[in-house]
């Protein structure tokens, strides 16, 4: 079987639905199954790497927390679009140290991937 490339897109915030665990789930599959997988969070998705997250209040699992073991699954990159962190509430310092700020020609390089999937 030939190796397909997959970028997942992460916009939306974490727990306010289901999209972001299942986005993140179908990614760890495609990772297991030795595909090249990135991910990358815009918008509100940027909240989904936030440090310390305490979800005990909503009465929900942390899948954020999936995140720090992008590396450990096979998943190859983490981006964050630094134009959406520079509107929130929040700074890298805030994030997670797993993922760093999308290079500045990934638009270009976004035709390369085999599958785009937005959650």
């Amino acid at each position: 079987m030939q190796k397909k490339s997959f970028l997942f897109i992460f916009s939306q915030a974490p727990h306010s639905n289901l999209s972001a665990k299942e986005g993140m789930d179908f990614a760890f599959s495609c990772a297991a199954f030795e595909q090249d997988v990135d991910a990358l969070f815009i918008d509100d998705g940027i909240f989904q790497l936030l440090k310390h997250q305490d979800t005990k209040a909503l009465q929900v699992k942390n899948h954020s927390a999936g995140i720090e073991a992008f590396s450990l699954y096979g998943i190859n990159h983490c981006y964050y679009d630094a134009n959406s962190l520079s509107i929130k509430p929040v700074t890298a310092n805030d994030l997670i140290s797993e993922c760093s700020p999308c290079p500045e020609d990934f638009s270009e390089k976004m035709s390369g991937y085999d599958f785009i999937y937005h959650y």
